[in-house]
């Protein structure tokens, strides 16, 4: 990749969909599930009880792209589930079409910026 098009995407790019993701995976939580809402089991507001998991997502910008996580050990388990434990299925770390639609926006955006230098 050209030296200014890896500039563009490590200053600009990058970190505006990681800032995107961040927000989008934390309103996950916020709407019940998205795009598809979360089962309903005894507690109607999965997951939301003391917002530990969801203050815990993280999304930073890398050389490559960006990561989004959670340190929090039981994260894995409420976005797969886990049927031997009772625990259905509560994906919340997924990107929605609107997130593609924003990544595709700004990369056009800032490459029409870059090749009109």
């Amino acid at each position: 990749m050209p030296n200014h098009i890896e500039r563009v995407m490590q200053d600009i790019i990058y970190p505006k969909f990681a800032a995107r993701m961040e927000r989008s995976i934390k309103q996950n939580f916020k709407a019940g599930g998205r795009p598809k809402k979360w089962k309903v089991t005894n507690n109607p507001t999965p997951l939301l009880v003391h917002h530990i998991l969801q203050n815990s997502i993280n999304a930073v910008p890398t050389s490559t792209g960006i990561m989004v996580g959670t340190p929090v050990i039981y994260a894995a388990i409420h976005n797969f589930g886990d049927k031997s434990k009772g625990l259905v299925q509560r994906e919340f770390m997924l990107v929605q079409p609107a997130d593609i639609n924003y990544l595709k926006e700004i990369m056009i955006e800032n490459f029409a910026k870059e090749l009109g230098k």
